[in-house]
């Protein structure tokens, strides 16, 4: 009962984060995990991403960096992605835009 009741709320929760990522807000913490809006823009013309291509045109989610790579999710796909940080330059979505 427990274990759905959690899984019921972590449910809830990814939905809320998808629609505000989507309405360009910043999402609600959840269990201390702060997302942020971030616009990525890579440094050369062709950049190895993971589960790619990189849109630098719309904000995406991340959670930070780890290690020497930074994941972001884009609410538009359904997987996320992954790029070395040497090869982005990473900043803060301006109200919910990179443009």
């Amino acid at each position: 009962m427990f274990a759905l009741a959690g899984m019921s709320g972590a449910q809830r929760a990814s939905g809320d984060a998808w629609s505000a990522v989507r309405a360009g807000k910043k999402p609600s913490p959840y269990y201390g995990l702060q997302g942020s809006l971030v616009c990525v823009k890579p440094l050369a013309r062709q950049i190895s991403v993971f589960n790619g291509p990189l849109d630098g045109e719309r904000p995406l989610l991340t959670f930070g960096p780890s290690g020497d790579r930074v994941w972001l999710w884009d609410p538009r796909r359904t997987e996320s992605l992954s790029v070395r940080l040497e090869d982005v330059i990473v900043t803060e979505a301006w109200q919910g835009d990179c443009g």
